[in-house]
């Protein structure tokens, strides 16, 4: 484990830590991090603010950044010494056409992001991949482990829960929040406001498995 106190940001071998981030520099810095990676792909190399770079796939580190030729044996060993795998990496699946749906990004209660975002509905061989777009560049892949709903990005792997809002559906992970509104047919019509306040909750099970349905056609 290394924290970078200028970037205010804990490394492990698996790259960002979350968790590492809150305990050795606090809640602020953890949920400031968790910002900057939600909907971003998975890393595959960090660079320090003292121009060190780790490479995650080759689980080894340098002094001279990308240019790679002064190797350093010792932050190598120290963080990918004992690390496990890095998670699991998107598989390749064919293209998609993207639906236009309205979303929110909400995090901590705080609006992130509202405006136009893009749906896709993939099959990689192991089940559905359901994908959202966002208008700001930040992209999301659910996808089902057994009965529940997962996300992985370059903040980790989160279990999803699913709401139903009325004309919206919720997907709440980590101390985010995000709101789709649903196709009128899939709610039985229109509705002059896409976030009712009624919220109810679903399970990731079958009935999850429905909302899922009607959201990625």
């Amino acid at each position: 484990m290394v924290c970078d106190a200028p970037q205010q940001i804990c490394y492990d071998g698996q790259g960002p830590s979350l968790a590492l981030t809150r305990l050795y520099l606090g809640p602020r810095a953890s949920n400031r991090l968790l910002t900057q990676l939600s909907g971003r792909p998975p890393l595959t190399e960090f660079l320090l603010s003292d121009g060190q770079l780790c490479d995650l796939r080759l689980r080894s580190c340098w002094d001279d950044g990308q240019r790679r030729r002064q190797f350093n044996p010792l932050l190598s060993r120290h963080l990918f010494a004992a690390a496990g795998p890095s998670g699991p990496r998107p598989t390749a699946a064919a293209a998609a056409p993207f639906l236009e749906r309205s979303c929110q990004l909400s995090q901590r209660g705080q609006v992130v992001f509202s405006g136009s975002c893009q749906l896709s509905r993939q099959n990689d061989g192991s089940g559905p991949i359901y994908r959202v777009r966002v208008g700001n560049g930040q992209r999301y892949r659910f996808q089902r482990r057994g009965p529940l709903l997962e996300l992985h990005d370059a903040s980790g792997t989160w279990p999803v829960a699913l709401v139903e809002r009325g004309s919206s559906v919720q997907f709440r992970w980590a101390n985010l929040v995000l709101d789709v509104v649903r196709p009128a047919q899939a709610f039985g019509g229109l509705s002059s406001s896409p976030l009712p306040a009624s919220p109810r909750p679903r399970s990731t099970g079958e009935t999850g498995t429905d909302l899922m349905e009607a959201l990625f056609p």
